[in-house]
């Protein structure tokens, strides 16, 4: 049967050949590892989109702006449902509202069920990232958090 449906993999198989391919890529492979790491390291930069030209490129969970501020998470990826009223139109919460560690900030509807994204740290939405409904990958940014002074 297996001669049948796969003929030159069971002749190759057999005779060995395969055999021979598999160790001599599999060493390629190992060799062009190993080189990859005594290579010497180079710096790349980790490029996000900014709102203006003129600003430098910072990493995804850094942030000029929010130096204190604890981003929140996407959980999964789906739509983001911040806030729902059935009476009017849902919108993301206004900067200013405070939250307690541990308290659910957001929902996502995901393909499976709604996760919850909860806040890292008791303070105070000081940005959103993502709009009402937006649709958001597993890890993006949704939102920032800054802890109340007091």
């Amino acid at each position: 049967f297996e001669l049948a449906m796969h003929d030159r993999q069971y002749r190759d198989y057999k005779s060995g050949i395969a055999k021979e391919r598999f160790v001599k890529e599999s060493t390629q492979l190992r060799l062009e590892k190993e080189s990859a790491k005594n290579a010497p390291a180079t710096t790349v930069p980790v490029a996000t989109t900014s709102a203006s030209a003129s600003a430098p490129i910072l990493p995804r969970y850094l942030s000029e702006q929010h130096p204190q501020a604890t981003p929140l998470v996407a959980t999964a990826t789906g739509m983001v449902l911040w806030e729902i009223d059935f009476n009017d139109k849902s919108t993301e919460p206004a900067p200013g509202k405070q939250f307690k560690e541990g308290e659910t900030c957001c929902v996502i509807q995901a393909s499976y069920a709604l996760m919850q994204v909860n806040a890292m740290q008791e303070g105070r939405l000081i940005d959103t990232c993502a709009k009402q409904g937006s649709m958001v990958k597993k890890g993006d940014i949704l939102g920032w958090i800054e802890p109340i002074k007091s």
